[in-house]
């Protein structure tokens, strides 16, 4: 399998409704992997996976629409993205409030 960020689920996010939205990936090896999620301004607003060996195949994480503080973030466009060592690949989402 090719390594592959996926696009999330539910997207648009609308977290009156769903209480995560799911972010999934593929991994051809086992490696470390980073998942942030950013805003428009490329600011980091929560790191979900922090340098964790993942299983080669299909993993994925959820994302309950919090900051790195708990609060939960204001409506508008992000970006999620994963970082392996070999591997780099960025993915928009919506979020509605």
């Amino acid at each position: 399998a090719a390594n592959a960020l996926v696009q999330n689920a539910p997207n648009p996010f609308m977290l009156a409704s769903a209480t995560h939205t799911t972010i999934g990936f593929d991994l051809a090896n086992s490696v470390n992997v980073s998942l942030r999620v950013y805003d428009m301004l490329g600011h980091e607003v929560r790191s979900l996976v922090t340098d964790e060996n993942r299983a080669a195949g299909h993993n994925s994480v959820e994302w309950d629409g919090r900051d790195a503080n708990g609060n939960t973030v204001s409506s508008g466009l992000y970006y999620y993205q994963i970082v392996t060592p070999d591997f780099t690949q960025t993915v928009k989402m919506q979020v509605v409030r």
